[in-house]
């Protein structure tokens, strides 16, 4: 007792001395006054068990003042919280159990029934007072809102809840009750009441209790159920075991069915099942025959199903599956409760019971058991005695039970279980009762039965589904076994689907039902995982059962998209929400990528009458905007498993459709992804789609042979290429991907592009699979995409994400590298030797150990190889000693020798080396040769020793070819993939073939220059950019901006290193740049400003590249790729000096038939540029500057050089040496190609040299007449009579195949062009006409070559194609009006049909006018689809056409002309053909980076045909011009090597007065005078005193500056007086076009036509050609006035000091030369002063000529002149004036066929307007001596373009020039000048003005 004493103080002293805010029964403690936070020293528990403790004062009978304290203490605290509610009651109990081995329980029971009745007497006045309250309240509702505000009551309450035992008490009984009746009322925590109410008689406590348990149940954990409530309900339990009433059993177990369906199942098994006194076992045990409380007993076994699921037969243990079922239906009391409980409301909770645990009975046990158990329930269950209400409960619970079992053998339908079948057969017997009740449309007035029915109808749905899959899941295992298996196994099923019900289905849909379209949809999605089975003509196993399959798999088609077309009949809501959902949508978008049109276009049907929309595009743009993740979402899954099936049949759709959602995501101003900021989920889903779209692209082509076995070969063209196109256009992309995932976040800009790159990467393996492809432009695409895509991994320093990609690249580029490399297979892919190259130096960047290395070997060659007799001994050592020499151990693209194959078949006999006494390497040389020598002629007798030997035993063959297939196509297939196939040989034998063995004709060993194809890729050209970009727009120095002179080098005469000749060209390249730019500054037109909306920013090589999107850009203002911007953030950029700037490139333009202009500019801006002004949806303006096309190809020329064949010969600027030939082949040659002798030596050496061949072409010396001759001697068919150099041995060699000609200008490059088009001569003197292709702009070529430009001779052959597309254009409009037009009305009429329904009218033909409507408008759709598809594929065949037609052109073609920046090209590098062969015309007037143009293509022969000492490149840059930049290639290896050059010595032009001078100024009297020219150029006005042949007239006039150039008005007036003077003097002349007037300086052009037409008016300049000395090089006319202009008090002659175009200036006159000029001040000059001192000595100077030309001039004697013959030289007869023709002035001059150009005069006859080689003369009289003149014509020479005029392709803008490489007009007096043409009456113009005079 004293312990108990002890227990009790403590207890007592701890609750003492607690704080009021602290609790004792629970942790809480309550805030102090102010907040104050109060800290307890004991803890809850501590706390808990002292209260209890303290409670034990209560036994004691001398404690009553501390017993009323403590109770009055206890009872605060059990009224401030319920939390101390439950715990109080729970630790008595607990307490209880403590004091009982102690104390005994009888002593305990007496001290807890005196506590509980002191609870009792505590809580029954409050309850009272809480009825009383209620009684007063004016509702249920304000009592239990008082009631939350009065915690004494409120926890009195709960302590009833917590204590069942206190409602002994009859008061408080009541009481509780009656408050029970509140509605709102609910048992809060773990009370015991939960148990104990559950099972009271009182209605109103038990519905509390179920209530409760609903909301509080869920909650309730093992520990607190343990804790708090088995205690109760053991107690429970216990009394129920005892109990016999049946009313009081079925109580129970309600109560316990109410605690197992709202705990959760751990609490079943663990605490209710496993307690001592467990309440399932009782009700197990107490199932028995006529069980009359079956409701509860099945109601408790249903909701343990619906727990437990398969662990439910566990706990009821030890009844069966089988057992159960059998004990309920053959109770004859359950029979009886189903037929006769009330079919009514008060009967429906009953009747539930009795049925609803049949499904959930059948889904409790093993799938694989379900089979077998559910016939026999579902037979008692489909009975026809029932009630209606019942029947119909059952067949709800039976529709419930066969779908379960039809789901539950669908993992077994591939392993093809027996099972599957039986489950099937369940189906098909019971097929017809699941269809009624599934489509039944009975209206019931019974609203109880309506609703069971409803849920019956939704089960039989669900059903029916479950069988539309398996029908599916069916064939989908048959696909499994003949497929995937390996080995492929026989079919399982071989089933047909169930037609009967696909169409019911399909008819009688329930149109609104949205919930059976999803599970409809999701249940078919195994047919997306089948396809077609490839039928291989080799394995014929299972091929009969493989055409089955494919029968069936095709049967489907029909019966789905019939399904799918009544879907799409629904409802908008019913179908907004089939779209909405994302696994739905996935399965209806698959379908859409259907093989079958038929469900394809259904499927599609059902998104657009869904969304009201239009087209396919147009649905998903909507269903984009609408929620971006659900389509998004949808296409990635798909994609993904399309990746992992890796079947043909929904690629192509997919390729498509993931086209149209990539455009609706990228565009540049509609684009889904560029318009706002993304959130991090749906920065993910996108990243993932990009992902999934490259996987399933490698996927695709990594297939593609497989698929090309099975697969229609134009089928998979058209679909490789759409797939390909797909992916250009994907990694096109790849930017804006970049930046719709960096816009919202900071400093994952790298990481994100670095994901993206490697996943892009992942294709990059199986794109190699394409490259064994046949089809060209798939191999081209897939090549360049390779190229680009390793291109931006490189430069971004991203990794291939498999490694084995190089391994298999290296293997279709270089299969000789590998060791098990076969030789005598067929080469593994059709790439061109450029492609190649590319694809090598791409992926060398990424892999520097990707190039193979070839070991070194030592290379014999033998006359076993190249025959016994043809090659000479010193031939043999030759090429020994040079392989020898140069095999490299690397394939490092060395330059090969030097000598070429005509060299080596035909080499000059070697001239014996001088001795030298002591020379031991010359003696080993002659013995190393002697030894060679030795060994030759022994291995030759051995060799022919062997082959007699061999041919005596060898028994005869024959050689057949015969083709063999590609081995990769072991199954046949379409032939897609199979290359060229090599031809291998068969041996026969000869009593079968009877044919003798034919030795095979030997070829001769070419060893040739190594052909490094580097030289034609596209060089990495931002070198060039980065410097461009840093210029600043404002700058105006003469030098780039932080530039000056000390920066650049003078050329040298030869390098030693390509990297010295880089570092001397590149930065004066870049100076004339910098000066064309400043020029093109100058003429920018402010109207010329753009605004720029930034669509897109990225980085890219390094730049900053935006997209953005132009209207309708005006013509003049077009911008071009490689244009140049001024960019700005200021409206007019070209004034506002200091707004942010940067120069940009135009990098891409696509032009859309909208007018839209779509642009990427690529810059290099500063940062603060970057960051402020360059955001996307920024705006900026530009004006364009000019082009960098010719500055591009130039600089791309000096990169590429390195790997050129003729590098050293540049280098060294070494021409090949000159050969003498003999003069029997110098005599052939004159004959055969009628030229004179140093013309016939030129001839020869171009034909017989390679490397560098100089040919020297003064004025009139007929360059063009030897291009001509050689071009025929290289290109003569059948080369027999080629010509040889002296001394080499007869034999063959095969004619050059192409021949690249080039010129500066166009008008030089259509000068020679006309002269092919007359024909070539070949070798044996026959003349043909060769096939020509003119390469360049159609509008910058002149109208006579058109014909023969390469646009024309493509679009000539492409007309029947181009015209066929064209027929369809129209079609298709009207379609579309059609088909618009017919979705309107099905709109309106579904209007109509929508309000029928809403009122509930009859729609009466409505439905059917719209499923016409509908077949219509999906024809319609089809026939669109169709056509826009052909009108895609009709135009990239075409465009592949026109590259293939292009290819073959281009074969065909012998001679390819173009200009020298023509030839850089882009087409001229893609088409597979190489120029051995280059001549460049007028190659003096190129700078030496022109010249390399060409060169590119394989050239190893390059004849170089100009004059120096004539007008030299036009360089902008004077610094430039000062360090030699202006230096041609010619001129820098003629200073080097001045010997071998060939100079035409003979002209045939200028008067033998004019030519002197020149001859011997310039060309140190080399230049001859053909034979009788001054009687050839005799004229009538020779006979004046004054008119002569050569005259300078001293003019005292004065210069004047005139802008940045000079006039002499003088020098103009007296120009005007000597042209009205010998006009005047000689009526009886025609002077039409024989007249020009030039001069070296613009303005004084200018001031001359001023003059000229201020008397004879605007018609004098079609009679006169006006023009700068510039723009007439390359011309001529019978007169020439030639105007100094330059007069002086001091200074220099300036621009006249340049006596090249001195030269010019001079040569151009062919009769006569009227020089007017200063004398006085032309004479600083030394050359001019020789001239006015020449002059002087020749009589032919007039000092003064005021008034010379007011009267008439005297004439000579005519008794010299004969005027009726004209003298004839070597080239023909000059052309004396024709006869005066009278013409109206104001009609424009006849144009004649034959006056191609007015300067070409016929040596033949004289006449103009023809060619010797055309003249009727010539034809007619066959005596050159004796020509006639009659019926002669005037001249009408054509406008020349202006020849500084770039030459581009047809894409390509008429550009700024960067430098007038190209232009003939002088810098100082440059600037376009017109060209006048002849054919007016001059004499009767003259007399019309004289007589006005």
């Amino acid at each position: 007792m004293s312990d108990v004493a002890e227990a009790v103080q403590k207890g007592l002293q701890v609750v003492a001395n607690l704080p009021e805010e602290v609790h004792w029964l629970c942790e809480k403690v309550e805030p102090g006054p102010g907040g104050r936070q109060t800290i307890p020293d004991e803890d809850a528990a501590t706390r808990a068990d002292s209260t209890m403790h303290s409670m034990m004062l209560l036994s004691f009978s001398d404690q009553e003042a501390n017993q009323q304290w403590l109770k009055g203490r206890i009872n605060e605290q059990l009224t401030r919280c319920a939390r101390c509610v439950e715990e109080f009651y729970s630790l008595k109990r607990r307490f209880y159990q403590k004091l009982l081995p102690e104390h005994g329980q009888e002593n305990l029971d007496l001290f807890f029934t005196y506590l509980e009745d002191w609870d009792i007497e505590r809580v029954e006045p409050v309850l009272s007072e809480a009825v009383k309250d209620l009684d007063r309240a004016t509702s249920p509702t304000a009592w239990y809102e008082k009631l939350q505000k009065n915690p004494s009551q409120l926890n009195a309450i709960h302590e009833c809840f917590c204590s069942p035992g206190l409602l002994r008490s009859p008061s408080i009984k009541a009481s509780i009750s009656r408050i029970c009746t509140v509605k709102q009322l609910d048992i809060q925590g773990p009370a015991a009441g939960l148990i104990t109410f559950l099972f009271m008689e009182d209605k109103a406590l038990r519905s509390l209790a179920e209530k409760s348990w609903k909301s509080r149940g869920p909650s309730i954990t093992v520990p607190i159920f343990e804790s708090h409530l088995l205690g109760p309900l053991e107690s429970a339990t216990r009394k129920a075991q005892e109990e016999l009433n049946p009313e009081r059993l079925g109580r129970f177990f309600r109560g316990i069915s109410i605690i197992v369906q709202n705990v959760g199942p751990e609490i079943i098994k663990r605490c209710i099942s496993g307690a001592e006194r467990d309440p399932i076992k009782l009700a197990v045990h107490r199932i028995q025959p006529n069980l009359p409380f079956w409701h509860p007993i099945l109601r408790l076994f249903q909701s343990l199903m619906v727990k437990l699921r398969r662990d439910v037969w566990e706990v009821i243990s030890p009844l069966t599956p089988s057992g159960f079922g059998d004990v309920i239906f053959h109770d004859r009391l359950f029979g009886k409760l189903l037929r006769d409980t009330e079919q009514g409301a008060g009967g429906e909770s009953q009747l539930l019971d009795l049925t609803e645990w049949m499904s959930e009975y059948i889904y409790s046990i093993e799938p694989l058991l379900r089979p077998t158990t559910a016939p026999s329930l579902i037979r008692q269950i489909f009975r026809n005695d029932l009630p209606a209400l019942t029947r119909g409960l059952c067949f709800k619970e039976g529709m419930k039970v066969l779908n379960s079992t039809l789901r539950a053998i669908e993992s077994e339908i591939v392993s093809g279980n027996v099972l599957v079948r039986q489950a099937n057969d369940l189906f098909m017997e019971h097929q017809q009762s699941v269809i009624e009740v599934a489509f039944l449309n009975e209206i019931f007035e019974d609203k109880l039965m309506e609703k069971h029915m409803l849920i019956a109808q939704r089960a039989a749905q669900a059903t029916m589904i479950s069988a539309l899959k398996l029908d599916v899941q069916f064939i989908a295992a048959d696909f499994e076994c003949l497929f995937r298996k390996k080995p492929p196994m026989k079919p399982i099923y071989q089933m047909n689907i169930r037609a009967n019900l696909w169409d019911v289905v399909s008819k009688r849909f329930p149109l609104n039902d949205s919930e059976f379209c999803m599970k409809l949809i999701q249940a078919i999605k195994s047919v997306l995982e089948i396809d077609q089975v490839y039928i291989s003509p080799k394995d014929v196993q299972f091929n009969e059962e493989k055409t089955q399959f494919n029968t069936r798999l095709s049967n489907i088609d029909q019966p789905l998209a019939s399904i799918l077309r009544s879907m799409s009949r629904g409802t908008l809501p019913a179908l907004d929400q089939v779209l909405s959902d994302q696994p739905t949508f996935e399965v209806l978008l698959g379908l859409m990528m259907s093989r079958s049109e038929d469900v394809a276009m259904s499927a599609e049907d059902v998104a657009l009458t869904g969304l009201k929309a239009e087209d396919k595009v147009d649905a998903f743009r909507l269903m984009l905007v609408k929620d971006f993740s659900v389509p998004i979402l949808s296409l990635t899954s798909i994609s993904r498993h399309l990746s992992k099936w890796g079947l043909f049949a929904m690629m192509p759709r997919w390729v498509k459709i993931g086209m149209n959602v990539l455009d609706l995501l990228c565009d540049r101003t509609e684009g889904i992804i560029r318009k706002s900021d993304m959130q991090t989920w749906e920065r993910t889903m996108l990243r993932v789609y990009w992902d999934t779209q490259w996987r399933c692209l490698g996927t695709i082509f990594k297939r593609s042979r497989r698929w090309a076995l099975s697969e229609d070969k134009f089928i998979m063209i058209e679909f490789l290429r759409n797939s390909m196109d797909y992916a250009e256009t994907l990694f096109d992309n790849f930017w804006t991907f970049e930046q719709a995932l960096t816009a919202s976040t900071e400093n994952t800009r790298e990481p994100w592009s670095h994901r993206l790159l490697q996943d892009a990467s992942k294709a990059l393996n199986p794109f190699t699979s394409i490259l064994s492809i046949q089809d060209e432009h798939l191999l081209q695409t897939c090549q360049k995409l390779m190229c680009k895509m390793l291109g931006l991994l490189a430069e971004n320093e991203v990794p291939v994400a498999d490694e084995g990609f190089f391994v298999n690249l290296k293997r279709y580029l270089y299969p000789e590298s590998f060791p098990d490399y076969d030789a005598s297979k067929t080469t593994p892919t059709n790439l061109t030797v450029v492609q190649k190259t590319e694809l090598t130096v791409a992926a060398s960047r990424l892999s520097p150990d990707f190039l193979p290395v070839q070991e070194k070997t030592v290379i014999e060659l033998t006359d076993d190889e190249y025959g016994s007799s043809d090659i000479a001994d010193e031939d043999m050592v030759k090429a020994a000693n040079v392989v020898a020499e140069k095999k490299q151990s690397k394939l490092d693209f060395q330059p090969a020798p030097r000598w070429s194959e005509s060299k080596l078949t035909a080499p000059k006999k070697p001239t014996p080396p001088p001795r030298t006494v002591g020379d031991p390497l010359r003696s080993k040389k002659t013995r190393d040769t002697q030894a060679f020598l030795e060994k030759r002629k022994a291995d030759l007798a051995a060799l022919e020793k062997r082959k007699q030997a061999a041919i005596a035993q060898k028994p005869k063959t024959e050689v057949l070819e015969s083709s063999d297939d590609d081995s990769d196509s072991d199954d046949g297939g379409n032939t897609l993939f199979k290359l060229g196939s090599r031809t291998k040989t068969e041996v026969k034998d000869a009593k079968t073939v009877g044919a003798p063995r034919k030795a095979a004709p030997r070829k001769l060993p070419a060893i040739r220059r190594v052909k490094d194809t580097r030289a034609r890729v596209a060089p990495d050209m931002s070198g060039l950019y980065k410097q461009i970009f840093q210029w600043d727009f404002f700058h105006d120095d003469a030098f780039p901006p932080g530039l000056s002179s000390s920066n650049y080098t003078h050329v040298a005469k030869s390098f030693s290193s390509f990297g010295a000749y880089l570092k001397t060209f590149e930065p004066l390249l870049l100076l004339e740049a910098w000066q064309s730019f400043l020029k093109c500054k100058e003429e920018a037109m402010p109207s010329g400003c753009l605004e720029i909306k930034i669509a897109t920013r990225m980085r890219s090589d390094h730049f900053v590249e935006l997209e953005t999107t132009i209207d309708n850009i005006p013509d003049r203002n077009r911008w071009y790729e490689a244009d140049v911007v001024l960019l700005s953030s200021s409206k007019d950029p070209l004034r506002n000096t200091g707004e942010p700037h940067c120069i940009a490139r135009v990098h891409t333009v696509n032009r859309k038939f909208t007018g839209k202009c779509e642009v990427s500019l690529r810059c290099d801006p500063g940062p603060a540029m970057l960051q402020n002004h360059m955001r996307t949806n920024g705006t900026l303006y530009g004006i364009k500057i000019m082009n960098l096309t010719p500055l591009e190809r130039e600089y791309a020329s000096l990169i590429c050089m390195q790997y050129y064949d003729l590098r050293e010969e540049i280098l060294t600027a070494k021409p090949s040496p000159l050969v003498e030939p003999t003069e029997a082949q110098v005599t052939k040659t004159k004959d055969l190609y009628n030229v004179n002798e140093p013309q016939a030596k030129a001839i020869i050496a171009a034909v017989s040299s390679t490397g560098f061949t100089l040919i020297q072409g003064p004025p009139g010396t007929g360059k063009t007449k030897t291009v001509v001759g050689i071009a025929g001697a290289l290109l003569s068919p059948g080369s027999d009579d080629m010509i040889q150099i002296r001394g080499a041995p007869p034999v063959k060699k095969t004619a050059a195949k192409k021949i690249l000609v080039c010129a500066p200008s166009n008008a030089a490059v259509d000068e020679l062009v006309i002269r092919f088009k007359r024909g070539l001569q070949s070798t044996k003197g026959d003349i043909w006409t060769p096939s020509i292709v003119r390469l360049g702009r159609s509008d910058a070529i002149n109208a006579e070559v058109r014909d023969v430009t390469l646009e024309e001779l493509i679009d000539a052959r492409m007309t029947p194609t181009t015209n066929a597309s064209k027929g369809s254009a129209l079609g298709m409009e009207d379609l579309r009006a059609q088909h618009t037009k017919a979705v309107e009305e099905r709109n309106a009429k579904q209007q109509q049909l929508d309000d029928a329904r809403a009122k509930k009218l009859d729609p009466s033909d409505l439905l059917s006018q719209i499923d016409r409507l509908n077949t219509t408008i999906r024809e319609q759709r089809r026939q669109l689809d169709i056509q826009r598809d052909q009108r895609k594929e009709s135009g990239r065949n075409a465009e592949i056409l026109r590259r293939q037609v292009q290819q073959q052109i281009i074969n065909e073609s012998q001679i390819i002309c173009a200009t020298l920046s023509g030839a850089g090209h882009e087409m001229l590098r893609n088409v597979n053909v190489d120029f051995e062969t280059v001549i460049i015309d007028e190659a003096a007037q190129s700078v030496e980076l022109s010249a390399l143009i060409p060169l590119k293509f394989g050239c190893d022969k390059c004849i170089l045909v100009g004059d120096p000492q004539q007008l030299p490149p036009t360089v902008l840059s004077r610094h430039a011009a000062k360090f030699s930049y202006e230096k041609s290639l010619f001129v820098r290896m003629q200073e080097n090597y001045p010997r071998n050059v060939h100079l035409l010595s003979i002209q045939y032009r200028m008067h033998s007065a004019i030519s002197a001078f020149p001859s011997r100024e310039f060309y140190d009297s080399g230049l001859k005078d053909g034979d009788g020219m001054a009687d050839l150029r005799r004229q009538p006005w020779h006979d004046s005193t004054v008119f002569g042949p050569y005259r300078f007239f001293n003019i005292a006039g004065l210069e004047s500056r005139q802008k940045t150039s000079l006039i002499n008005p003088e020098e103009a007036r007296m120009a005007l007086a000597l042209f009205h003077r010998i006009t005047e003097d000689f009526m009886e002349v025609n002077f039409d076009g024989r007249i020009g007037i030039v001069t070296p300086y613009r303005e004084q052009l200018g001031e001359l036509k001023r003059v000229f037409k201020s008397r004879y008016g605007e018609k004098i300049l079609i009679g006169v050609e006006f023009n700068t000395v510039d723009a007439f090089q390359g011309r001529e006319r019978d007169i020439i006035i030639f105007s100094c202009v330059r007069a002086a008090a001091e200074g220099g002659v300036g621009f006249l000091s340049d006596i090249r175009r001195m030269n010019v200036g001079l040569t151009r006159a062919k009769s006569s030369l009227f020089i007017l000029g200063s004398s006085d001040f032309l004479v600083r000059n030394h050359m001019w002063k020789r001239l006015v001192e020449d002059a002087k000595e020749r009589d032919v100077f007039t000092p003064n000529v005021r008034g010379l030309f007011d009267r008439s001039t005297p004439r000579q004697g005519m008794e010299n002149s004969r005027p009726n013959q004209v003298p004839q030289g070597p080239r023909g007869p000059s052309g004396q004036p024709p006869p005066q023709q009278s013409r109206d002035w104001a009609q424009p001059p006849p144009r004649t066929p034959q006056n191609k150009d007015g300067n070409i005069t016929c040596h033949g006859c004289g006449m103009k307007g023809h060619r010797r080689v055309d003249c009727p003369k010539e034809r007619r009289n066959h005596d050159p001596q004796i020509p006639t003149l009659e019926g002669a014509t005037s001249p009408v020479p054509q406008q020349l373009k202006r020849s500084g005029d770039f030459d581009n392709n047809n894409n390509e803008p008429p550009n700024k020039k960067i430098h007038a490489t190209n232009n003939n007009v002088s810098t100082a007096a440059g600037g376009p000048s017109v060209v006048a043409g002849s054919g007016v009456g001059l004499s009767l113009l003259l007399l019309n003005v004289s007589a006005d005079m």
